[in-house]
Order: C-alpha cells, then sequence, then structure tokens
C-alpha cells in the first residue's frame, strides 16, 4: 500500500487481495453488528502482536454475541482464497486519547503514537470511548486512557521540552538538518503538540524552530486546497495554471509586499490558530508573524529558508538548484530580492509525494546503501549518488518508526560512507568528533545500542567507528563485548585481528585471523557429519585448539552500554573460547549455521595484507555448525479463558 499525494489529491494504492465477504474470521465489516474470532491461529497471532504493541484484550459486541478482541473490531482478519491470512483497515489499532472538547469524534481520529503505547505502564483498549466495549468495563477502559493522556500531556511533553532546550542549544546553529519530527516520535509525541511544546519552551531558537514548522504544515494543507479549487474549477489537464498558482502563493509567503504582510497577519494566522490552538501567545498576538519566523539567534540561520526547505519536503515541489544554493549562500537577505523573490521559471516540478509503509521505505534504504557499496572502490561519485538516495529513505522510515534499532544503525553505516566519500575514498580516514556529521553518526549508533544492547552487528559497528575516531580502548571494549555475544562472527573476527595487527600484537591477531578462517568454513558446510573422518576436519580440529578463540574478557558477557570493560592485556594467553551466553527471553541467538543478513558492506577498515593471505590459506578447512535448541512453551491463561 501506498499513499500518494498529486496536485492537492491523495490517492490510496493498494492491491486487490483474494478476499470478499465471506472470508472473514476476525472483527467486525458491519460496524460491530456481527463480530468474528473464528480462527485459533489468527488469535494467537494478534494476541502475540498485541503484546508486543502494549494493546489490552477486552471484549466486544452485544452480550449475546460478544467476542473477545486484542485489536479493534473493526479490524478485520481474513482467510484468502490462496490460504493466507490478511488484514485490514488498520485505521484505529492505536488506542485514542482522552476526548478533546469542542472536537467531534475526536476518539476516530486523534490516537496516541505506538511508541507512547509501547511505553506506557499498562495495556491500553484500541476501543475505549467507542460503543464497541459499552456493554463490557467501558468505564475501566475510559479510565486508563485518560490516566495515560494526562501523563502525556503533563508529564512527558514538558520533559521532552527540557531535552529539546538543551538539544538545540548544543546543536548550535545552524539548525536547518535538525529532524524535529523524528525528535518529537521517538518519544511518542504527536505533531499536534507543537504548539503546548512551543509554550513549554524557554529559548528564542526553540521557539522559533517550532513555530517554522507549524507554519510549513499550514502552508501544505492550504496550498493543497489550492491545487485541488484549480482542479475542480478547470477540468482540463494544463499545467501553467498550477505552476501560476504555486508561485503566486509562495510570494506571499517570502516575499516582502503589503499583499504578504496582509497574508501572515491575517488568513495565515487565522488558520494557524484553528490547527495550533496556542501556536501564538497573547504577547505575540500583536506582531507581525515574519518576524516570529526570523526569530534565531544567529544572523546565519535564516528562518524563511528553514521554511522554504520544509514546505517543499512536505508537498514534493521541486524547485531548481540554483535557487536553493543562492538562498543558502545569502541567508536572511530576502529584501533584495523583492516583493517576488521567486519566479515561475525557478519552479522545476509541482511532483507528487509517495509515501509507503515504513518497511518499504527501509528495504528501498538497505538496497541504495547495498548498490552504493558495490560501486565505492570503482565509482565514488555514483556511490555518493546511491548513498544520499538511501539516506533519504532511511529519513523516510525514521520519520514513522524512530526507534527502529536496524535502520538506525543502517543509516549511521552509510552517513559513515559518506564522510569517506567526500574525504576522497579515504578508508583510512581518522574521524574527528569536532565534525557535525560524525557526531551525527556516533548518535545513530549510540540508539541502536541503547534500544537492542545485546545486539553483536551493533556493538560491532559501533567498534568500528571507535577506532575510526581514534579511541583504542573504547573500540577493544565494544570489539570484545560483540565477540562475547557472538564468538562466530567472522567479520567482527577479522577487524578484531586487523586491530590488533595493527597495536603490534600480531601473535595474538593471527589466532583471531585462524578463528575467522575456520569460523567461515563452517557456515560453507552442507553435511558435516560425513566430514568429520576427513583429514581437513581433523586438521580443523587442531588448529581450532590452538587458536582457542581468544576472548579474554569474560567479564564484557553481562557488561552494559556504558559499563567500562578492562582492556584485554596484550601478554596474557588467550583462554579456551566460553560458550556462548544463554539467551535473553525474546532475543535470538545468533549461529554460524544462520548466516547473518547483516554482514558489513564496503570497504574493510585498515585491511592486512599478512591476513589476506592467511585467510585464503584456511578456507578449505571444515568443522561443526552450531545447532539451534528448541524448548516447550509454557502456556498462559488469558483474561477470556484460552490458553496460549
Amino acid at each position: 500500500m501506498a499513499l500518494v499525494d498529486y496536485r492537492g489529491f491523495r490517492l490510496i494504492a493498494m492491491s486487490l487481495l483474494p478476499i470478499g465477504k465471506e472470508s472473514i474470521i476476525y472483527g467486525s465489516n458491519d460496524y460491530g453488528h456481527t463480530l468474528h474470532a473464528d480462527d485459533k491461529k489468527l488469535n494467537r497471532l494478534l494476541r502475540k502482536a498485541a503484546k508486543i504493541m502494549n494493546l489490552k484484550g477486552h471484549w466486544c459486541g452485544r452480550k449475546e454475541s460478544h467476542k473477545y478482541l486484542w485489536a479493534p473490531a473493526d479490524l478485520e482478519g481474513h482467510r484468502g482464497t490462496d490460504g493466507r491470512l490478511y488484514l485490514l483497515d488498520f485505521a484505529r489499532v492505536m488506542p485514542p486519547e482522552a476526548p478533546h472538547p469542542g472536537v467531534k469524534n475526536a476518539h476516530l481520529f486523534r490516537l496516541l503514537r505506538p511508541e507512547f503505547v509501547k511505553s506506557y505502564k499498562v495495556p491500553l483498549c484500541s476501543d475505549a470511548f467507542s460503543h464497541f466495549v459499552r456493554t463490557r468495563k467501558p468505564d475501566e477502559h475510559n479510565k486508563e486512557i485518560v490516566e495515560a493522556t494526562l501523563y502525556l500531556q503533563d508529564v512527558l511533553i514538558p520533559r521532552f521540552a527540557v531535552e529539546l532546550n538543551a538539544t538545540v542549544g548544543k546543536l548550535g546553529q545552524p539548525l536547518y538538518q535538525f529532524r524535529l519530527t523524528e525528535a518529537l516520535h521517538r518519544e511518542g509525541i504527536n505533531i499536534r503538540y507543537l504548539d503546548l511544546l512551543r509554550t513549554l519552551a524557554v529559548s528564542a531558537d526553540c521557539k522559533t524552530l517550532l513555530f517554522v514548522e507549524m507554519c510549513a504544515r499550514v502552508i501544505k494543507n492550504n496550498i493543497r486546497r489550492k491545487l485541488r479549487q484549480v482542479s475542480e474549477h478547470l477540468k482540463i489537464p494544463l499545467e501553467e495554471p498550477y505552476r501560476r498558482l504555486i508561485v503566486d502563493y509562495m510570494n506571499l509567503v517570502l516575499g516582502n509586499s503589503e499583499e504578504s504582510a496582509e497574508f501572515w497577519n491575517t488568513p495565515l494566522k487565522r488558520d494557524l490558530k484553528k490547527k495550533f490552538a496556542r501556536a501564538v501567545t497573547a504577547e505575540e498576538n500583536d506582531q507581525d508573524m515574519r518576524t516570529l519566523v526570523s526569530n534565531f539567534s544567529s544572523v546565519q540561520m535564516d528562518g524563511k529558508l528553514l521554511l522554504f526547505q520544509r514546505i517543499q519536503k512536505m508537498t514534493g515541489l521541486v524547485f531548481t538548484q540554483r535557487l536553493n544554493e543562492e538562498l543558502a549562500a545569502h541567508p536572511n537577505q530576502w529584501l533584495a530580492r523583492g516583493d517576488a523573490p521567486i519566479d515561475v521559471s525557478d519552479l522545476e516540478e509541482i511532483g507528487q509525494r509517495v509515501k509507503h509503509m515504513n518497511i518499504i521505505s527501509y528495504a528501498q534504504g538497505y538496497l541504495f546503501k547495498h548498490q552504493g557499496s558495490l560501486l565505492f572502490g570503482t565509482d565514488p561519485l555514483t556511490a555518493q549518488r546511491f548513498f544520499t538516495m538511501s539516506m533519504q529513505k532511511f529519513e523516510e522510515s525514521l520519520d514513522t518508526d524512530p526507534n527502529n534499532a536496524d535502520t538506525l544503525c543502517n543509516f549511521g553505516d552509510v552517513l559513515s560512507l559518506t564522510i569517506e566519500g567526500e574525504a576522497k575514498h579515504l578508508s583510512y580516514l581518522k574521524y574527528t568528533l569536532n565534525n557535525p556529521k560524525v557526531q551525527q553518526v556516533q548518535q545513530y549508533y549510540k540508539r541502536a545500542i541503547e534500544l537492542n544492547p545485546n545486539d553483536p552487528h551493533f556493538l560491532f559497528r559501533y567498534a568500528q567507528f571507535f577506532e575510526k575516531c581514534d579511541k583504542p580502548e573504547q573500540a577493544e571494549q565494544l570489539y570484545l563485548r560483540s565477540l562475547q555475544l557472538n564468538p562466530n562472527n567472522s567479520d567482527c573476527l577479522q577487524e578484531y585481528g586487523n586491530f590488533l595487527n595493527e597495536k603490534g600484537e600480531t601473535d595474538v591477531a593471527e589466532q583471531f585471523f585462524k578463528r575467522c578462517s575456520l569460523t567461515t568454513a563452517y557456515a560453507a558446510v552442507s553435511d558435516p557429519h560425513a566430514l568429520s573422518s576427513s583429514p581437513q576436519y581433523q586438521q580443523s580440529q587442531l588448529l581450532l585448539q590452538e587458536a582457542h578463540a581468544p576472548l579474554p574478557v569474560a567479564a564484557a558477557v553481562a557488561a552494559t552500554p556504558t559499563e567500562s570493560v578492562a582492556p584485554r592485556a596484550a601478554s596474557a594467553s588467550p583462554p579456551p573460547p566460553p560458550p556462548p551466553p544463554p539467551p535473553a527471553a525474546g532475543h535470538l541467538v545468533a549461529s554460524a549455521s544462520w548466516p547473518s543478513a547483516r554482514h558489513h558492506v564496503g570497504p574493510q577498515l585498515s585491511p592486512v595484507a599478512t591476513h589476506r593471505s592467511f585467510v585464503y590459506s584456511y578456507r578449505v578447512l571444515a568443522g561443526l555448525p552450531s545447532r539451534r535448541k528448541t524448548s516447550r512453551k509454557r502456556k498462559h491463561k488469558a483474561d477470556d479463558g484460552t490458553y496460549y
């Protein structure tokens, strides 16, 4: 499914599914008159999904035909004619906010963010304040929603306002690259609370940043409405009227004429207050609204330019690169551009904006990253183009799912590669933490590890980052922690061997190279039992005993991302490899027989010539891959009396 914004209209594009009215097995397709919970498998899967999302199971429907559901009653589950399961109508999966005075049917569209619901202290009901639950404990569900809404408004948002003030102050100027939407969604805060955040903001920069974002969203809606009006009036596919409309409207937004002042202080102010009631304070009500956009503390920060960039991103309008570069090169020089700073020739394309599901944006970003990595060594300019497209897709993905650790780590990988590409493809480049892009890379890796501190791949990539930053102690701690969590990660074994070799500890590094080659051979074996008596197998066993898979810091297994682990002593002989730690509940165990899809892509860090020849000599060796053990699941009793 995809949403397509084109000339003011929003289209929903989706595939035709092999379902019909008779194929429904979960929920209701007749406004709750008939409810279904007929398929045990689908019931079990939805119960599992609800537990992950912190959604509350509840009784729905009339007393004589009620059903216990783990999703909103109008979420439809179907078994298609192809035998597969399908879910439709996800609009109300998230629980609603408490009703807002003056907003009719607010429980249908003013919903809580999934990040907030997932982290809230108790599960919340998706059908609260609806007629679907009026016969079974509606007051209990509604009370929990009211308490959650008050917590969001009175605790979470004020706390985030303090953090936002501090973050904006640390970033300094300019703020063009600050991702406000992602920051809000990461904390589970809806965009509709921008006005409340602004009332709590302290610094002028923070207030102005929030005001620009609110203005951009109101202007986006106005442009779409005006485009629809032109379409309804003309009813013919001409391009010129739309182009003229957009240019004239943008000149009202960015110009300095009397018409522009009237536009800002009358219709735009009215629309702004309608969408964000607390957007303008009582003290600001008599001011020229245009001054509120340009109230940044630094003369290098142009509020109108930021507004212009946000409008382009939200609407899909494409203005020429020449215009964007000219405005960026001369910040706050709008008077010199006259009453109409934009000409028809500056508008390159009206364009369209396509929004995919989060997983599609992530997949596209990963594909572009992979394509860029393949070309990084031979065609760096084309690789940079792919990396730019990859970052755009990862940004789209993070806007809707800001707490996806895989997206964050991959974003950090791509940004790191762009830094190397800008440095003319220097794979031996050392980073400096004073570089804003390097700081951004570090933030993405840190966030990924905070979300999943036991992911060996995230720890491995963060270790490589610290090695690039010339922080050997932090790099070694993370290498060791990654290897303790997954001793069979051949990429990490190789890079840690390179790391030790650069430090001059060639004897210890050699043992990691041996283990790397043997691990690679293990993963490639399809029938290891048939090779147990072969000379190659016997030789590999001897080499394993010699290498001992040196992982000397056992304390690293239990260390958290912020705990310090003592570096390995160079003179100490490596002990035998410890067994992999037992998996925590809900976590998967990586094994050599299940190669990770997130192997390092791109230029290897600090390659060692002796390592390459050494690994090649041992690639023919074979061994036994690790096996996954299965355990019987304990059943639990649900509120409806069933077991899962």
